[in-house]
């Protein structure tokens, strides 16, 4: 077994520590990559390490970057298609994530059987990321009606990072370096500025409509960690088409128990429904898990930036809503902390595994 140093990005077998397409180790050891020979059948890739000092990335990781920035842009409209829509109260929102992925998970189990074999995952644990998406939905378009577009955005996918450190640590027994600590630190701080600047100017359901925020961050960072838990032993599309299947039979008990109102929502709202199950969530998965395959998982997560930031512009321009000094101040903790949480001091002398 050969070992990276700093000059050198020689891969290494992945008997003692594999490298996944697309991930990134952000501590001081070596990254380390599998061998075509250690790996049998469909488990096969072939991956390249390449170091941090590179100043450009490969046409094939640019193209990976465009993929996730398209899909990041495609969430950042979620927020804004909810609130034009124009839904309110607690059954609502519920029966509009629920028809969104009745009409997504068909796409995406065609897609799989499509664009890759057919690979069936191990263990349940996409079912259990299944929950997680499904709880998401619920959290989420449930607190657009009451806190707004950017600050559910902001609050749901920017608090999302700090839970994921944390599942991480718990469930795949990855380290919280003290670096990741302090960068989640600022987005906390960074959290609660934004919460209290908007907070008096949108109502008195603001504060419910932001811990269902954060919940709705929690509950992607459970799909997010259990999803790559569930990897090894299948394939991307595969996998995302049968957890948004889980997902959709999860919010299922919420149509049947109103048919009326369900049948009632898919006609009034049928063009706006079509749109969240086919852009922002087919669609956007695609690209997302394509983009994936080519670029490491900090670049994609500095990429998925563009989500918030397309949802706080639709947010100020469609819909009028506006931050305070605080508020912007805010804001930009919390952007920065995102940003900080995938890199580290030292990062020319860091090695990184790009899946070619």
């Amino acid at each position: 077994m050969r070992e990276t140093n700093r000059n050198d990005c020689a891969a290494v077998t992945a008997r003692t520590r594999p490298c996944l397409p697309g991930s990134m180790y952000t501590d001081k050891r070596p990254c380390q990559v599998p061998h075509r020979e250690d790996l049998r059948g469909p488990d096969v890739f072939r991956v390249q390490a390449t170091c941090r000092s590179t100043r450009r990335y490969p046409r094939g990781v640019r193209l990976g970057l465009l993929f996730v920035a398209l899909a990041a842009i495609t969430w950042g409209t979620t927020g804004a298609a909810l609130a034009r829509l124009g839904v309110s109260g607690n059954a609502a929102p519920i029966l509009v994530g629920a028809e969104r992925f009745l009409v997504a998970a068909p796409l995406l189990l065609v897609a799989a059987r499509v664009l890759r074999p057919w690979r069936q995952p191990r263990g349940i644990g996409f079912a259990l990321a299944g929950l997680g998406m499904a709880s998401f939905q619920i959290c989420y378009f449930s607190a657009v009606p009451r806190a707004g577009v950017a600050v559910s955005a902001l609050l749901s996918i920017c608090s999302a990072p700090v839970f994921i450190a944390l599942l991480a640590r718990v469930i795949l027994g990855e380290p919280v370096t003290r670096h990741r600590a302090v960068a989640l630190s600022v987005g906390v701080v960074g959290a609660v500025l934004l919460v209290v600047d908007a907070g008096p100017a949108l109502g008195p359901e603001f504060g419910l409509g932001a811990l269902l925020a954060v919940g709705a961050g929690f509950s992607y960072s459970l799909y997010a960690v259990l999803t790559k838990r569930a990897l090894p032993g299948t394939d991307q599309f595969t996998l995302t088409a049968l957890t948004f299947t889980v997902a959709a039979l999860c919010l299922m008990p919420f149509v049947v128990a109103q048919p009326g109102q369900a049948i009632d929502l898919a006609w009034t709202a049928g063009p706006t429904i079509l749109y969240l199950g086919i852009v922002p969530t087919a669609l956007a998965y695609i690209l997302f898990s394509t983009g994936l395959r080519r670029v490491p998982a900090s670049a994609a997560a500095i990429a998925g930036l563009l989500e918030p930031l397309t949802a706080t512009g639709l947010g100020a321009i469609v819909f009028g809503e506006q931050f305070g000094l605080i508020g912007v101040i805010g804001a930009i903790l919390l952007l920065g902390a995102v940003i900080a949480t995938g890199t580290k001091p030292g990062a020319q002398s860091r090695t990184q595994c790009a899946t070619m």
